[in-house]
């Protein structure tokens, strides 16, 4: 929160919390990635391979998603594994734009998702990245799915993806 010299941070904390809301000022994740011109954006954490992401980190991103923000926790290290997902996320998120774009987007619910689930009651990876949802599975990234607006295109994709792995 405020900083322990700064007395206006700390008196305007301090008169939010006296209305009752809650006031963070630390956990922010590390970089807000946007497209200006087409009012799109991500925050993006960035750790190493030891370093682990701090309660107050972990209460920021999870109220930032669901105000509908993407966040995403990247590990770089000396294996140079982490450059490699750095583009990849960004690729996607590029990606992400241009189908968002073009076309047009569908609320994701629990019904959706689970339309989607293959005859072994599971999801492929191929179907999960459409959603930018990655190996290994995070905790939550079910719940953080629902409300999360995509491309009808990847949703139908989503679908055909189905039983794919299974043959």
């Amino acid at each position: 929160m405020a900083g322990k010299n700064n007395k206006r941070e700390e008196f305007v904390a301090e008169t939010a919390k006296s209305y009752g809301f809650e006031v963070l000022g630390r956990g922010w994740p590390d970089f807000l990635i946007y497209d200006d011109a087409r009012n799109k954006a991500m925050f993006l954490e960035v750790k190493s391979k030891q370093d682990q992401i701090r309660p107050e980190q972990k209460q920021m991103h999870k109220i930032l998603r669901r105000l509908g923000l993407d966040v995403k926790v990247i590990r770089i290290g000396a294996d140079q594994g982490g450059e490699a997902r750095l583009h990849e996320i960004l690729s996607c998120f590029s990606d992400k734009i241009q189908k968002e774009l073009s076309g047009k987007t569908i609320e994701l619910t629990s019904s959706l998702l689970l339309a989607g689930k293959s005859s072994n009651g599971g999801w492929s990876k191929q179907q999960l990245e459409l959603f930018d949802v990655h190996y290994p599975l995070q905790k939550g990234w079910f719940k953080r799915l629902i409300g999360e607006l995509v491309p009808v295109e990847y949703y139908e994709e989503f679908l055909k993806l189905k039983n794919k792995h299974l043959k």
